[in-house]
């Protein structure tokens, strides 16, 4: 039976979805590829604090084994992957049925009825329009632990796997931009704040864009249905409201969602590349957002999602564990021997001398069904546009965690309320990593770390 075909011309990835031994044929501008799905495989890790999910377990990452023209390659599904470029595409695992259809209590993906639903570019095509801009503005990349990426576990709200992106942010401090050239067809009404202040975009060629939680006092008087915004006009600014009130004390951020045809799409490779395009970072650290094991178990520490720009490269990478090592290379693995909440630091940096930090949240239960684990997230703010003497705001959001302090990564070390906040200024230009360190209510370690960039003056 020959492979059914599909247009693959851009500016926005096309989708297509095969059941194991379907074939499709892709045409691109470059030349054409026959992609044959193999075999689907899922990888997991334990949750024993929901009580909802399967078998105690979620999906973290699935094997996707394909055969491109007849030659074999797997591809990873998984938060923080990016597309991979194979003769005159660029190829994406979106997400699998299993994975889009597992029985969260809310979001899952409809209509994903075949194994696997992939995406695609042509080879050296940005990943949606080459002009896009970054949600957020004066944002710095993970300057919150609470970071939430397609298809990934929601940590210590509900059982949930997400959708869109989330990124963290103090409320009320940085503006929302208009990604693209846009026309508001959904805006709450002044005054009247509902649901998460849904603010949807129609940016053309059947693509919308959605933005929730921002605080109805700061959406913008002409962000109205029917309106026209430019590409990087404002909307509002990152808030924290949700079922209709200032309610995520602990997790504000702000979600953004695209759909294409009305079924969503993943954005982190578009808001990836939107990032570099908007922002001068050189590398972007990613260590994996959250992870879950069992205390006696070995967890696999990877950073090789970390990304740099265009035209650099990665040359080193070095693993700080919460235990003092300092592990070289990209991968490593760590056992822990007692339940906690781990941080464990990732350092990149490239041939030119570029540096970047990251850290993984690491949840270490014990092998029985608990609610009272160490959890919980931190922020800062500003998150760009530090120099030495900026006032920095850090906001400890931690749940059954007492005794907290925070490090700030140049000597100085306070007390913090686990659910308070505190200012602190830095002298010198650098980069720092402040760590909030705590205990458990059974005494389990606790550990949280953000990365800190103070630019000189001048600098932002």
């Amino acid at each position: 039976m020959s492979a059914r075909q599909l247009l693959v011309n851009g500016p926005w990835p096309s989708q297509f979805d095969l059941n194991v031994g379907e074939a499709v044929q892709l045409h691109a501008p470059e030349g054409d590829v026959v992609v044959t799905l193999r075999a689907v495989g899922h990888d997991t890790e334990p949750d024993l604090w929901t009580g909802v999910s399967p078998n105690k377990a979620i999906y973290v990452a699935a094997q996707v084994r394909i055969e491109i023209d007849g030659e074999p390659i797997t591809l990873k599904c998984r938060p923080g992957e990016r597309p991979t470029t194979i003769g005159p595409v660029r190829l994406y695992v979106e997400t699998t049925r299993d994975w889009a259809r597992s029985p969260s209590q809310f979001r899952p993906i409809s209509g994903v009825d075949q194994a696997v639903r992939f995406s695609a570019v042509p080879a050296g095509a940005t990943w949606g329009p080459d002009d896009l801009v970054f949600p957020i503005g004066n944002y710095r990349w993970r300057s919150s632990t609470y970071q939430n990426t397609w298809g990934a576990q929601v940590p210590f709200n509900t059982y949930y796997y997400h959708r869109g992106e989330d990124l963290g942010a103090v409320p009320d401090r940085l503006p929302v931009l208009a990604v693209a050239d846009a026309t508001v067809r959904k805006s709450p009404e002044p005054g009247q704040p509902v649901d998460s202040n849904y603010v949807l975009l129609d940016v053309g060629h059947d693509v919308a864009v959605r933005y929730a939680h921002m605080n109805i006092d700061t959406i913008r008087p002409r962000v109205r249905p029917n309106q026209r915004l430019d590409r990087g006009a404002p909307i509002g600014l990152t808030g924290q409201t949700c079922d209709g009130s200032k309610s995520q004390h602990d997790d504000p951020h702000l979600h953004v969602d695209v759909f294409r045809g009305g079924s969503p799409i993943s954005p982190y490779p578009m808001y990836l590349e939107s990032y570099f395009r908007t922002y001068a970072d050189t590398v972007l650290a990613v260590a994996g957002g959250f992870g879950y094991t069992l205390a006696g178990h070995t967890y696999r520490l990877d950073g090789t999602r970390s990304v740099a720009r265009p035209g650099a490269a990665i040359v080193d990478y070095e693993w700080r564990l919460h235990d003092g090592q300092v592990v070289h290379g990209p991968i490593t693995n760590v056992v822990y021997d007692k339940p906690g909440y781990f941080a464990e630091e990732l350092v990149v940096r490239t041939a030119d001398g570029a540096e970047d930090r990251d850290a993984i949240s690491v949840v270490v239960y014990e092998p029985i069904l608990r609610s009272d684990v160490p959890r919980g997230w931190v922020h800062y703010s500003p998150s760009r546009e530090i120099h030495p003497g900026t006032p920095v705001e850090f906001w400890s959001r931690l749940r059954d965690v007492v005794g907290a302090a925070i490090e700030f990564g140049d000597g100085a070390t306070t007390d913090i309320a686990p659910n308070g906040e505190i200012t602190h200024s830095y002298s010198r230009a650098g980069l720092y990593v402040a760590t909030v360190r705590g205990v458990g209510l059974r005494g389990e370690h606790v550990s949280l770390k953000l990365r800190i960039r103070v630019e000189s003056q001048g600098r932002g």
